[in-house]
């Protein structure tokens, strides 16, 4: 446990630079373009607005003014929400080349760790621990741009203009494009947490065969990767059902999981030399 807890504080302190700069350049963006769009969906407002329609009448009309009608203003939408994606996999990239450049350069850094005593799957694991607390960490980053982003949309937009609970409000909302960004439920949080532990997990077994048997465990782990990724496409074509759909990603998500740490257990443990 101590050299898991060990190895966990220092793939922290090697994230931690990388997830402020993303914490603020999210911040700074987001900011922008609620400001933005917000202003301009104001204008409209406004024009709306009169003796005999007052903001009162708006909200009885319209239920107000939402985040998500904000973001979707002009069908901007899905560009706010493709930066939030790029974003997290900025993070997921970033986390990968931290466990990849430890096998490469000069130093071999990844040697040293192997040689430490206690099990060697201790390495892997902490850094799964820390990719995962870093995609956590993201999703809390979103939450706070949410509420930034309700507090400039009262301050910009005309007064009793805004529905109630804005930020609850998006999650509580089921709207399929944001669900793709931001988990709208618990389990949904959990699956998209499995989704993206099944893209780490899979570049790791990528690593790890490349290491253990070079060129032709490059190219095995290279087909396991896009096989892997083959395989969620396909299903995602099926003709399913919300609900089946939902089962199929968790059960793909479980079993791809299951199956890289298994291959990730036996290849440092066991192919893997120093």
């Amino acid at each position: 446990m101590k050299k898991f807890l060990a190895l966990l504080e220092v793939e922290f302190r090697s994230m931690v630079l990388v997830l402020v700069g993303i914490f603020g350049f999210l911040t700074v963006i987001s900011g922008w373009l609620f400001y933005s769009l917000a202003t301009e969906l104001g204008h409209e407002i406004v024009d709306q607005l009169s003796s005999d329609f007052r903001a009162a009448d708006f909200v009885n009309e319209t239920g107000g003014v939402t985040l998500i009608e904000i973001m979707n203003y002009n069908w901007r939408q899905f560009h706010y929400l493709l930066f939030m994606l790029a974003l997290l996999l900025v993070i997921v990239i970033v986390g990968f080349s931290l466990w990849y450049k430890e096998w490469v350069g000069k130093s071999k850094r990844i040697y040293f760790l192997l040689s430490l005593k206690g099990t060697r799957f201790t390495i892997f694991l902490s850094k799964l621990v820390a990719m995962m607390s870093a995609v956590w960490i993201f999703y809390g980053m979103l939450l706070v741009n949410l509420f930034i982003g309700s507090q400039i949309a009262e301050r910009v937009l005309p007064d009793g203009v805004l529905a109630a609970n804005l930020v609850r409000g998006v999650l509580l909302s089921g709207h399929e494009i944001i669900a793709i960004v931001i988990p709208v439920s618990f389990s949904h949080f959990i699956l998209k947490t499995l989704l993206i532990a099944t893209i780490f997990n899979a570049l790791s077994c990528l690593v790890l065969m490349d290491r253990s048997k070079r060129i032709v465990g490059f190219i095995g782990g290279l087909l396991y990767c896009i096989a892997l990724s083959g395989i969620f496409v396909y299903l995602q074509h099926l003709w399913l059902f919300h609900d089946e759909r939902v089962l199929v990603n968790w059960g793909f998500a479980l079993v791809a999981n299951v199956l890289s740490l298994a291959i990730s257990y036996f290849l440092i443990n066991q192919k893997v030399s120093i």
